[in-house]
């Protein structure tokens, strides 16, 4: 955030590239502009605004580039001037503040070739979150990196002095990489006499993966060996801010063009046939992107506005191996808009305790870049981090009729083999095989594709693991047309598997729950003999037919008024919330008293949330008459509750018969 600062404040605060700027008190309305300090030209215009608007923020939601920053998505690093708008629209008036945004570096990786062959390369460990591919892009090296949408990539390639043979050197980078036939390309080839360099588009469908939109082009002479001659090195600088792309060469502008492709995603790299190696890369970015970490004994996660995009399992042999790739596991989804394409989304972390982390997000889904213009529907949801599981909430309210649903995309490579699926109540699993050529591969289903339950093998270090999902849609009209479709990356990187309800009725909301799981098990046969397909069926039908409970004491959480219901009401299954799959009851006198159902399924890490309970009080935990050891037996959290205080807590016994469980404060006598 940026605050009023007298115009020679040489400490100003730093800010990311769509600063917050705090507006003075009792001021009068109207309109603010970012300029240039020296020149005073204007770079972005807020839209107008009253005398109670506290501060804007300068985006593409608030206000609009113009002039030179036409297209700009992130004001670039440096300082600026913050003036009124004057009597001419066009013009700054008034000095308001100064303001200066810095870049962060997101990456900067020196290369090494290896002894045995030049072209293969290892990579130092200042990011070891390189993807290098050694027969990629036409049989070419290649590497791939989590980077940024908007920022400025820099590269340096070396001409190696050995002979090439009769094949043209090409090098090159790539950004918002979606996949081998979607993404952005600088391409750079030694035609003739000439290094040619081309920006290019990709958006293709197997098996064409190479046609291309030529952007911008231009060549220069390598005559006299004056251009990168063998033995000579060669900076590369790509600047993307929005829908504007500059390319510098060795410090000198070479191309300029605007194209609105994004891909969504932040993933960049390069590429380098026999003769050419990348020493280096770099990547700073002033872009935003609010997220939570959460970690755990079993798993960490990073979470956004919009995806996990980063799941680490700590157990398994690889424990610092990220499973996900490109958007990994995203929610607040239509397809072509997306709710993590904007800045404008809020992202917000509600409870953070030992029974769970929820975080919850809402904003608007626009289509591509960081436009405004074209928001096809809103996003909502929340996300629950229990210690053996995640358990997600994605609501996505449609304005438009496209496909809706979450996705998984995961690090293909990693993938020991097919995804197994089991649809509605089967109790058997049958293979998901994704076409290596990046095809789609439709699960075709007589009865409907949702519930799904999906197990997918990963291979980590010597062992196996497997990330067990449930994608459980809540509201799906009679009738509604779904499809499950997937595809993967030729290149090893994403392998995405989709569930979507296809086309969307515009205005209406389309809620999914999403619950992960994970086991290590190193058979990838016979899944529902196994311990991850024992889990992931016995989880569904958890899932599917919540215990009954009945109150001895308390009173369990129900709407009964069919008229007069707030929000949670839609979702209930008795007292068990789908959301976030927790029970919800009501504590009378600091005590509840319930008898269980489990309905001859075995209901395992039972969570309940208990209302209007006593802030502060020891826990007393029984179960059919015997005390439970706190920490061993159960785990407890204190929450804030829409009834004062609330507990939250989690059963390690599993709740396989008919039980009682009565939870009370300590205070209280048995």
């Amino acid at each position: 955030m940026i605050t009023m600062s007298s115009l020679n404040d040489q400490n100003l605060a730093t800010d990311h590239g769509n600063p917050l700027i705090v507006l003075p008190a009792a001021h009068s309305g109207g309109r603010v502009m970012v300029v240039h300090p020296s020149s005073r030209s204007p770079l972005w215009v807020s839209h107008g605004f009253s005398t109670d608007r506290q501060a804007v923020r300068v985006d593409v939601w608030q206000g609009r580039f113009t002039a030179s920053a036409t297209g700009w998505s992130v004001l670039a690093a440096g300082r600026y001037e913050v003036a009124w708008v004057g009597s001419d629209p066009s013009s700054p008036g008034a000095p308001l503040a100064m303001i200066n945004v810095a870049a962060d570096r997101l990456f900067d990786t020196s290369f090494i070739p290896t002894d045995r062959n030049p072209s293969e390369m290892t990579h130092d460990r200042l990011h070891p979150a390189w993807e290098i591919r050694p027969d990629d892009m036409d049989g070419y090296t290649s590497a791939y990196c989590a980077g940024a949408m908007h920022g400025v990539f820099h590269a340096t390639f070396e001409h190696q002095a050995h002979p090439c043979g009769s094949a043209r050197p090409r090098f090159g980078l790539v950004a918002r990489y979606y996949n081998r036939f979607h993404h952005m390309r600088l391409s750079c080839t030694l035609e003739g006499a000439n290094w040619v360099f081309r920006l290019l588009r990709l958006a293709n469908q197997p098996p064409d993966l190479e046609s291309a939109l030529v952007l911008a082009e231009c060549s220069i002479s390598s005559a006299g060996n004056l251009f990168f001659a063998p033995g000579a090195s060669l900076k590369i600088q790509w600047d993307m801010n929005g829908n504007r792309h500059d390319i510098r060469v060795n410090d000198q502008p070479l191309l300029s063009a605007r194209d609105n492709y994004m891909g969504g995603v932040d993933v960049v790299g390069w590429f380098a046939s026999d003769g050419v190696a990348c020493a280096r890369a770099a990547m700073d970015t002033t872009q935003s992107v609010a997220r939570f970490t959460i970690v755990r004994p079993a798993y960490r996660a990073d979470i956004r506005a919009g995806n996990i995009d980063r799941l680490f399992l700590r157990q398994s042999a690889e424990p610092d191996r990220n499973i996900c790739w490109e958007s990994g596991i995203q929610f607040g989804h239509i397809g072509g808009s997306e709710i993590k394409f904007t800045q404008s989304a809020d992202l917000r972390l509600i409870e953070d305790g030992p029974v769970a982390t929820t975080v919850a997000w809402d904003g608007p889904m626009p289509k591509f870049s960081e436009q405004a213009d074209d928001v096809r529907g809103q996003a909502r949801g929340l996300a629950s981090f229990y210690p053996d599981r995640i358990v997600i909430a994605d609501e996505v309210l449609a304005w438009t009729s496209r496909s809706v649903g979450p996705d998984i995309d995961l690090l293909g490579r990693l993938l020991a083999g097919p995804a197994k699926v089991a649809v509605g109540d089967a109790g058997r699993f049958e293979d998901w095989t994704l076409p290596a050529d990046g095809s789609f591969a439709n699960l075709s289903s007589a009865h409907g594709h949702f519930p799904a339950a999906v197990a997918f093998p990963l291979q980590l270090g010597n062992q196996t693991w497997w990330l067990l999902a449930l994608i459980l849609p809540r509201n799906i009209r009679a009738g509604q047309s779904t499809s499950v479709f997937g595809w993967q990356c030729p290149s090893g990187l994403t392998a995405s598997h989709d569930f979507r309800c296809a086309p969307t009725t515009p205005s209406q909301e389309y809620c999914f729950t999403i619950v992960l799981q994970w086991r290590q098990n190193d058979s990838v046969q016979a899944m529902e003999s196994t311990l991850p397909g024992a889990t992931l069926l016995a989880l569904r039908d958890a899932w599917l037919n919540p215990m009954r409970v009945n109150a001895l004491h308390g009173s369990i959480v129900t709407y009964p008024n069919p008229h007069d219901q707030p929000a949670e009401a839609m979702d209930l299954l008795g007292c068990f919330d789908p959301r976030t799959g927790r029970y919800i009851v009501r504590a009378s006198d600091g005590m509840v008293k319930l008898r269980l159902h489990p309905n001859n399924i075995a209901h395992r890490e039972v969570v309940l949330a208990i209302r209007n309970w006593r802030v502060g009080s020891a826990v007393v935990c029984l179960l059919d008459g015997v005390t439970l050891q706190a920490g061993r037996d159960w785990t407890g959290q204190e929450a804030a509750g829409s009834e004062g205080g609330e507990l939250w807590l989690l059963i390690h016994r599993p709740i396989e018969r008919s039980s009682v469980l009565e939870i009370r404060s300590q205070d209280l006598p048995l």
